[in-house]
């Protein structure tokens, strides 16, 4: 079977299309290479700060307990030295009973000093939350920015799944 001068012309036209198809994605993919890297090395920043700041959230969040826990206690002292200064008569009490109120003072100045280190942790971890959320969303708009750039380029960047709620 003999195939046609004309039909042979329209196959090697094809695939030259083809092949010439095939090089131009090929080169096109291939140029986009440092792009991409840059995004997943983004994503893989993103992810790994996504860790930190729910690592974070959960120190905070017990940090916040153990305050709460603190200021129950402080409550109870303080109701137990209020209960010794109405039973002071003249501004006195007892020398047994006075004791027993400087004691409770004591208590009630180290639970003060505990709760007041506790609350400086805190406000340490929330300075340090607030810095890295501010990083962890300039982060965000860069790899935005990055996906923007590749939609206008006509390429696409892979879908990244952060897992964020």
């Amino acid at each position: 079977m003999r195939i046609s001068y004309k039909l042979r012309i329209f196959l090697l036209l094809s695939l030259v299309l083809v092949v010439t198809s095939v090089g131009w994605s090929v080169w096109r993919y291939a140029s986009h290479a440092e792009e991409r890297e840059a995004y997943e090395a983004t994503i893989e920043r993103l992810r790994t700060q996504k860790g930190q700041i729910d690592s974070l959230e959960a120190v905070i969040g017990r940090l916040r307990e153990d305050v709460q826990a603190e200021k129950a206690r402080l409550e109870g002292a303080g109701e137990r030295i209020g209960h010794y200064e109405r039973r002071a008569v003249g501004g006195r009490l007892p020398t047994p009973q006075y004791r027993r109120y400087r004691e409770s003072i004591d208590r009630h100045n180290e639970i003060v000093s505990r709760h007041n280190a506790t609350l400086g942790r805190v406000n340490a971890l929330y300075d340090e939350y607030a810095d890295l959320v501010s990083r962890h969303n300039t982060l965000i708009d860069s790899a935005n920015a990055m996906q923007r750039r590749a939609v206008e380029k006509g390429y696409q960047l892979p879908a990244a799944e952060l897992g964020v709620e």
